[in-house]
């Protein structure tokens, strides 16, 4: 459907700083202006953390392994 009103939005996972997230939620936007004429709106960024890894090995989800811990804190933002 080519929906104009329907929102887009974007999470950026694994960045390393928010040097990192900031340029590529910027590149990611310019392209899909340009190939989609639409600009998502960005929800922000979760930050790489090895315990996320160790979680999916584990099959647990992460919210209830590593309970305030930057992921924790990187989804409840976005939620």
């Amino acid at each position: 459907s080519n929906d104009k009103n329907k929102k887009v939005s974007m999470v950026i996972n694994k960045i390393r700083d928010l040097k990192e997230g900031e340029k590529v939620i910027k590149r990611m936007m310019e392209i899909s202006e340009r190939f989609l004429s639409y600009k998502p709106f960005s929800l922000g960024f979760i930050f790489y953390d090895i315990e996320v890894e160790k979680s999916i090995k584990k099959q647990k989800p992460i919210l209830l392994i590593e309970q305030n811990s930057k992921t924790d804190e990187n989804i409840n933002k976005i939620a």
